[in-house]
């Protein structure tokens, strides 16, 4: 069960590594195999090869599971005309026929002895999903390993992670690992006689900001002073600024400069010498730091860094006072590392090209009728009504293009304005410009489908996943505060990469509003800059100019043919 060629992909495998070829040969020649198994399983393979490497030859594809875990976890089904649940049957027989061909182990069929049998049997006792299906794996790991429960740490979590990449075919060994670790404190809070130790989620942030604890106190004590100066919007004091900072912009002042500093720490200033600003703004300190940071994330000019060093610069102007060639050197680190492609992004410009072929928009547009039914069948109720959130979600980016932040943090009886009554009930989506970016105040009538969608959402859903009432339409489940934007933002991306096989962040919906008003009205540049807010017209053109092409050019196609007339091609 040998490779004998390699290509780029496989270089990494060793030589020894099964192939689809001779899993395929071990299966069609196992005499226990139902006909009708065998075909399964021999589909499986020939399908999966042809998924995750189209054209090649299956003695080419080695069959290891970690090499096969990396690339099935890069597919979406939808995006390749399958659909979930064929997929999921797909991947679940080609790991049985790893199994049938003696590449990995049978799951599951270890029994339990000693003192693992007689935890695991409390712990089925309780008839808890979140205790069983969370950790089913990891007694029998830890038993194979010679793991005793009472000497169970977070190295062994590490050790359980790596089998899991290593050994079987799990899509996201992160959350298996992250599921282990609650059940495991779960279990030591329900199941008596259980462990006493509470296991940590591992740690996959690459942060690198320290805190501003950890610096001398007069820098962070000068920054706040500086950023309390210029968001002061008292207009009687002649020393405050002509336009005050808004909160936003204070935030990323500071941000910026916890980030630069940091950067400064990491690339070997001692951190007592960051006594305060001054020291900060010299250009030799500045130009450290940015190439730090440049270095560090493949940083290219404009977005992130190009925001640090406009913080650095206006900090050095109206803090430090910086002058003369100092201050010129600063400033042109700003304009060359600031300096960046107006309008949309070719990332963001390509999301909306997909949503140009009408069937995927129509899709798209009814995913939250979709996942409302799909959550319909769903036994548990917490995750019934997540899905509905979610659904939710989605409908109201797409009937009301308003910015992600204030979509989480929309409060029902603020924002959320009922008119009329029984027949004639509306309902509208209203925003006060000091929530807005750009200061504008937003309106927007929410269809009465989505009207009613909320209301049922807040009386019978929202209360089966918020420990306490909230103000806030979409909550924090275990206080009165609006969901994390990362939480709310993974579960819309994630649903719309596995029904659509496409790939639309939360603000690109904005995008899709200019999209569709401009397919339907080619140059109704007006009608856009006022749905989405925008101060100025330029902005509007700026970002959404080239979106009616096709659409532009389909009408001048149907102005030709109805100018030449009838039958004449």
């Amino acid at each position: 069960m040998s490779r004998h060629s390699t290509f780029p992909e496989a270089l990494f495998v060793s030589l020894d590594a099964p192939t689809f070829a001779s899993v395929l040969e071990r299966v069609c020649s196992h005499e226990d195999l139902a006909p009708l198994r065998r075909r399964d399983l021999t589909s499986s393979i020939t399908r999966l090869a042809e998924v995750i490497c189209p054209g090649r030859p299956l003695s080419d594809i080695p069959a290891d599971p970690e090499w096969c875990h990396i690339r099935i976890t890069k597919i979406r089904p939808a995006a390749i005309g399958i659909a979930p649940k064929t997929w999921a049957n797909m991947t679940s027989n080609f790991a049985k026929a790893l199994e049938v061909a003696g590449v990995r182990g049978k799951r599951f069929t270890i029994p339990l002895t000693g003192h693992w049998a007689e935890l695991w049997a409390k712990v089925r006792a309780q008839d808890d999903m979140q205790l069983t299906s969370g950790m089913s794996r990891f007694p029998r790991f830890c038993q194979q390993t010679g793991v005793q429960p009472e000497s169970v740490t977070n190295d062994t979590v590490v050790a359980y992670a790596s089998a899991l990449t290593a050994g079987e075919l799990t899509r996201s060994p992160e959350k298996s690992v992250y599921c282990l670790v609650r059940s495991w404190n779960l279990a030591a809070d329900l199941v008596p006689g259980w462990p006493s130790v509470r296991l940590t989620q591992p740690d996959r942030s690459r942060r690198y900001a320290l805190p501003w604890a950890s610096f001398p106190a007069g820098l962070a004590a000068e920054v706040d002073k500086w950023l309390a100066l210029k968001s002061s919007d008292d207009i009687f004091d002649m020393d405050g600024p002509r336009q005050a900072l808004s909160t936003g912009t204070v935030k990323l002042r500071k941000g910026s400069l916890q980030r630069y500093a940091s950067a400064l720490v990491h690339d070997g200033v001692p951190i007592e010498e960051l006594t305060d600003l001054r020291v900060l703004v010299q250009p030799e300190m500045v130009k450290r730091g940015l190439k730090w940071l440049m270095a560090r994330d493949n940083l290219k000019i404009g977005g992130g860094v190009g925001n640090i060093a406009i913080s650095i610069t206006m900090a050095a102007k109206h803090a430090v006072q910086l002058e003369g060639k100092a201050l010129g050197q600063l400033e042109g680190f700003s304009r060359r590392l600031s300096k960046s492609e107006r309008g949309m992004t070719v990332a963001n410009s390509n999301r909306m090209e997909v949503f140009k072929d009408k069937a995927m928009l129509v899709a798209l547009l009814r995913l939250p009728e979709t996942l409302c039914m799909m959550a319909s069948k769903l036994k548990d109720p917490k995750r019934r009504a997540a899905q509905i959130e979610t659904a939710l979600a989605i409908a109201l980016l797409t009937s009301c293009p308003i910015r992600f932040g204030n979509l989480c943090n929309l409060e029902t009886d603020r924002h959320l304005i009922r008119l009329g009554h029984r027949q004639n009930k509306r309902m509208l989506l209203q925003l006060p410009r000091e929530m807005v970016k750009n200061h504008v105040d937003l309106k927007f009538e929410i269809p009465p489908a989505i009207a009613n969608l909320i209301d049922e959402f807040i009386n019978a859903y929202r209360p089966k996943i918020a420990a306490t009432p909230s103000r806030f339409l979409f909550t924090k489940r275990s206080d009165d505060a609006p969901i994390g934007l990362t939480t709310l933002r993974v579960r819309i991306c994630e649903a719309i990469r596995k029904h659509l096989g496409a790939e639309l962040t939360p603000h690109n919906f904005r995008h899709l509003a200019g999209l569709i008003v401009l397919s339907q009205y080619p140059g109704g540049y007006e009608t856009v800059r006022r749905l989405l807010g925008h101060k100025s017209g330029s902005t509007t053109l700026d970002h959404y100019v080239g979106l009616e092409t096709d659409a532009a050019q389909s009408a001048y196609t149907d102005l030709l043919a109805t100018l030449k007339g009838p039958g004449n091609g």
